[in-house]
């Protein structure tokens, strides 16, 4: 009889990144843009470009890439939860906790923190008549910008799937998953997921 030897699963390869490389994603992480993180990196001015696009091509570049964008966001306090949370406090915001119950608007400063949350902007316009020691207020105009309510509930449907498996461009040209960031490389714009999920 045939002794069965056990098959031990394989680790998974780690590649080591060179020292070039890795003052590289240091550079590149500042501004993201690759090419003048190439030349920081001291590659030639000349080659700076093809460099940086054959770099940001490497797998084990984009995972530390990744990976450094993701210890930024913790230490930051900016997690796929945090995230999930203000955009429910703002598609569940209520516009009625701006005002007084004979209806005059709260003061900023007299805004709760759910409230406050959802304000993307307060204008306030003053009209005066006269001039000189005869000028007097006539009127007063305070308008409050929310934030856009039922995109925030999409984002929201989309991410607990209420509308079915649809991913990628949602027509008003954001991509799913929620949290990315765009960066710059020689080959244009690539997004990098870091919403952790």
């Amino acid at each position: 009889m045939e002794e069965l030897q056990k098959s031990t699963p394989k680790s998974p390869k780690i590649t080591k990144i060179p020292p070039k490389r890795r003052f590289f994603i240091t550079e590149y992480l500042k501004d993201f843009n690759g090419t003048e993180a190439a030349i920081r990196a001291g590659y030639s001015k000349n080659s700076a470009y093809a460099q940086a696009s054959t770099i940001l091509k490497r797998v084990e570049i984009e995972e530390e890439i990744e990976k450094q964008l993701q210890k930024r966001l913790e230490k930051i306090g900016v997690s796929k939860d945090r995230v999930l949370t203000e955009i429910a406090r703002l598609a569940f915001s209520d516009n009625r906790r701006l005002y007084r119950k004979d209806g005059s608007l709260l003061m900023p400063s007299e805004w709760d923190d759910e409230t406050a949350a959802a304000i993307a902007g307060v204008e306030t316009f003053e009209e005066f008549s006269g001039r000189g020691e005869d000028r007097t207020q006539i009127g007063i105009t305070k308008k409050v910008k929310v934030w856009d309510k039922a995109r925030c509930l999409e984002l929201l449907g989309r991410h607990l799937k209420l509308f079915g498996e649809k991913t990628g461009d949602n027509g008003n040209g954001v991509t799913i998953p929620i949290l990315l960031i765009n960066v710059r490389n020689g080959n244009g714009v690539k997004e990098i997921d870091v919403s952790g999920g």
